[in-house]
């Protein structure tokens, strides 16, 4: 009895060690291995191409720009606004509204002499907006710029505009009139460059919401409104780089 169960043993161990023989002998395999190789080189080099567009490559030339502001400046309180007049500019106003545009060279190469055009949905600018001009990052007016109305367009003409990147150079149009300014899109190319358009107000509005439903309560509005958040923020997070 005792031999014939040494027998069994002794056969279940050749059985084991036939399986693992078996299994072993896969990776041996000379096309088996070549096909490991094939699918690790396939995704170095899709790591590789990777890294390449998107953080060693050259930026395109692109103009950016940018709808930051919009604000009233003036409050009245209704039962006094019938005896108070207000001057701006030497004009007589009832509302005044603060509209602000930037833009950046997104590029490693100066723009030279851009002109770009803003379309907004106000039919009739030259008599509605009361000022503007273009100032540079430190606040001062910018030279050799000019600002154009003509019907709902807004024509900007500038010198020059270095790299964001290198230089931090950013310019600003400040414009201030009697009824508010809806920025729709901008539009304009030159040799070597184009322009692109982003509103960073109803950005930072959706942002906002976001984070206002994460901070709602409760954890399924905590976890919506933080993947709504990463979204948005991941969303132009390209399109910035791109």
């Amino acid at each position: 009895m005792i031999y014939k169960f040494e027998i069994l043993c002794l056969f279940l161990e050749a059985q084991n060690n036939t399986n693992v023989y078996d299994n072993s002998s896969i990776f041996l395999n000379e096309a088996f291995s070549n096909y490991v190789v094939f699918s690790l080189g396939l995704l170095s080099g899709l790591i590789g191409w990777l890294i390449v567009t998107f953080v060693f490559r050259k930026s395109p030339q692109v103009l950016e720009v940018l709808y930051t502001e919009q604000i009233s400046l003036l409050e009245v309180d209704s039962q006094i606004e019938e005896d108070i007049q207000i001057e701006y500019k030497g004009k007589l106003v009832d509302s005044l509204y603060k509209t602000s545009l930037s833009f950046f060279n997104r590029g490693e190469e100066v723009i030279d002499h851009p002109k770009f055009f803003v379309k907004t949905s106000n039919q009739n600018l030259q008599d509605e907006v009361l000022y503007k001009a273009v100032f540079d990052f430190d606040g001062n007016e910018a030279d050799n710029s000019e600002v154009l109305m003509s019907g709902s367009d807004i024509e900007i003409s500038i010198e020059f505009l270095n790299p964001y990147k290198k230089y931090r150079d950013q310019l600003s149009i400040h414009m201030f009139s009697r009824v508010p300014i809806k920025v729709e899109s901008a539009r304009g190319r030159g040799s070597g460059w184009t322009v692109t358009y982003f509103d960073q107000l109803e950005y930072e509005g959706k942002l906002k919401a976001a984070l206002n439903e994460a901070l709602a309560g409760g954890g399924s509005n905590l976890i919506l409104g933080l993947v709504k958040s990463l979204g948005i923020v991941i969303g132009r997070f390209f399109r910035s780089h791109i």
